[in-house]
């Protein structure tokens, strides 16, 4: 996700009129993971992530994709 979140902050910087709503509730999405990650993480200290962890990360995957960020090296199982 860090990744995710730095290339959209790249594409903000070299271009002010990619910002928008919808890329601004993308970033709130990813930030959310991340604490609901940490949370998981730090409650069970299981590498195992429930099946509305899997839904967030593939929600939030898509979403980027469809706005136009996407990160070569990432992959998204169906």
């Amino acid at each position: 996700m860090y990744k995710l979140l730095k290339k959209i902050r790249d594409l903000e910087k070299t271009d002010p009129a990619f910002q928008n709503a919808r890329v601004k509730n993308l970033k709130q999405d990813i930030r959310q993971f991340q604490r609901d990650l940490h949370q998981l993480a730090k409650a069970t200290g299981e590498a195992t992530w429930p099946h509305e962890m899997f839904q967030s990360y593939s929600n939030i995957y898509e979403t980027a994709k469809r706005l136009g960020v996407i990160l070569d090296d990432i992959l998204l199982i169906p």
